[in-house]
């Protein structure tokens, strides 16, 4: 089976009703989530973030970009972690995880 065929196959398994209100493809979304399974990118994101937090100097700060909301919730829940663990290493504590958009 080639892409453009499950991709179709993918189309037509969603009722035309829930397909119209969709902005995004079925297929694109479907792709996307086989992608983040198979490449482990949430565990990678976590370890990313785990090793940046370790290299993070007194007062530093860092900046993550997410591209949807599952890396977004990630980025959140860690920030939240480190902050609410004392890990923050923000000039000032109270601020960490505070500029979060999104």
């Amino acid at each position: 089976m080639t892409t453009a065929e499950l991709a179709t196959v993918v189309r037509e398994s969603i009722p035309f009703a829930l397909r119209r209100h969709s902005k995004i493809d079925a297929a694109t979304k479907t792709f996307q989530a086989l992608r983040i399974y198979v490449n482990d990118e949430v565990n990678e994101l976590r370890r990313a973030l785990v090793h940046a937090e370790q290299a993070l100097k007194p007062g530093g700060c860092l900046a993550v970009i997410s591209f949807h909301s599952i890396e977004a919730r990630t980025v959140k829940q860690f920030l939240s972690y480190c902050s609410s663990h004392g890990r923050c290493r923000c000039s000032s504590s109270s601020h960490c995880g505070t500029h979060i958009y999104g």
